[in-house]
């Protein structure tokens, strides 16, 4: 099983996976990279596409440096809950399988040598 980790955040509506009305400031993009067992890069990546979308209700009343504040903010929130998704799934003896179901994490098969 493969692990991924956040490489970095983009800002902005780079990725062609967003809907043409999106605006350009509420988009942004978290790569991630997958690892595998020995901590080395393997060439499996994602992407997560997010857009912030403010209801009225948050933005009536703010100048536009605070709006921008706020997305900053919840951009930051989603980053760091995914994170900590990460972090806690590293640590579990326990992962979802690709058949769906739950299996125990083992440690890697040890061979030893006939002395």
């Amino acid at each position: 099983q493969n692990l991924f980790d956040i490489k970095f955040v983009r800002e902005g509506k780079l990725s062609p996976g967003f809907q043409a009305k999106a605006k350009e400031n509420h988009c942004f993009t978290v790569h991630l990279q997958a690892f595998d067992k020995k901590g080395n890069e393997v060439s499996k990546s994602r992407v997560l596409e997010f857009e912030i979308d403010l209801s009225d209700d948050h933005t009536e009343g703010k100048s536009h440096a605070e709006v921008n504040t706020l997305k900053t903010e919840m951009r930051d929130i989603v980053v760091w809950g995914l994170t900590r998704i990460v972090t806690e799934v590293r640590s579990s003896k326990y992962y979802l399988g690709e058949d769906g179901r739950t299996h125990r994490r083992k440690n890697p098969v040890r061979k030893l040598r006939v002395i």
